[in-house]
């Protein structure tokens, strides 16, 4: 099972947001939903995706030169990538000297990434963390999340798992066994407003959620707030009235923010919420109030 391969995006080390104690987050790519507030989008395909990194641009044309489906081309002291015509592979990465044309993500196997994460087990012990698979939806590939986390399991290391729930009931319930936390994220309640806002119905996601509830599986759910989107009381309290009917007790409410603008810039897509401000702490400590008010135990890693 070692051997078994996934396409990774990053992994990255010290992570204290992301579950308890210190953390390795690996970050997994495949993602079904398109959410406006999305901070990852070259996560969204499960393929390594071509990027562009402006600041590191000499503007030397070697990438052009290189490329044998004519899929770059200068404009405004900028390279464009005709991504309908690449090919991905790879010259003109090979050919950039200051790495301005990469890829984002590549394939690794289980024991190349249990290796990585197990660098920082004493960490883990120290401060009650471990690792977090996260995304993109780490179960859009179920076999290499099942195989990443049997490895963990082995290790001893505490393994949480940052799912959006629209996925398969089969591989929800068929990783579970092998999950200590699931970090599971609720981003509308209202069916219509979260397929404006992300692409997907909820209607599976919440079915999903029901039923790890039901299952006794360990769950937080994480909801982001977002300004004009689902940030209002009704919606807030919806949200939490369904978690108590499914008696789920704990919540983490997470803050928009910008921090993945410059990921849009790399992949040349337009940022959807850039009129958007992201919530003050005053307005979150609000909402933490009333969850806490009616019963909730509100987490903030």
């Amino acid at each position: 099972m070692n051997n078994h391969e996934g396409f990774v995006s990053s992994i990255k080390r010290y992570m204290i947001k992301d579950g308890p104690g210190i953390r390795t987050v690996v970050f997994l790519k495949g993602c079904p939903l398109r959410c406006e507030w999305c901070s990852s989008p070259q996560t969204w395909n499960i393929e390594p995706e071509l990027i562009y990194i402006e600041k590191q641009c000499i503007s030397c044309g070697a990438c052009i030169e290189a490329c044998p489906n004519n899929a770059l081309e200068m404009r405004e002291n900028r390279i464009h990538i005709h991504r309908e015509k690449c090919g991905k592979e790879g010259a003109c990465v090979q050919a950039c000297p200051t790495t301005a044309i990469r890829f984002d993500g590549c394939r690794m196997s289980v024991q190349e990434i249990v290796d990585t994460v197990s660098r920082d087990k004493a960490y883990f012990e120290k401060s009650g963390g471990g690792v977090t698979i996260s995304g993109g939806e780490p179960l859009v590939q179920i076999d290499f999340l099942i195989a990443l986390l049997e490895a963990f399991g082995n290790e001893g290391i505490h393994r949480s798992v940052e799912t959006t729930g629209c996925v398969p009931w089969k591989d929800l319930q068929q990783a579970a066994p092998h999950v200590d936390l699931f970090l599971y994220d609720v981003k509308h309640m209202d069916s219509n407003n979260h397929a404006d806002l992300t692409g997907q119905s909820n209607t599976l996601i919440l079915n999903n959620l029901r039923k790890l509830a039901e299952a006794g599986r360990n769950v937080l759910v994480q909801m982001p707030v977002v300004p004009g989107r689902n940030d209002s009381e009704e919606h807030f309290a919806s949200l939490l009235s369904f978690l108590k009917s499914i008696r789920l007790n704990e919540i983490d409410l997470f803050p928009f923010h910008r921090l993945g603008v410059h990921e849009y810039d790399e992949l040349e897509i337009d940022y959807p919420l850039a009129d958007v401000e992201p919530p003050s702490e005053a307005r979150i400590e609000t909402m933490r109030n009333y969850a806490q008010t009616r019963g909730f135990h509100v987490i903030q890693y």
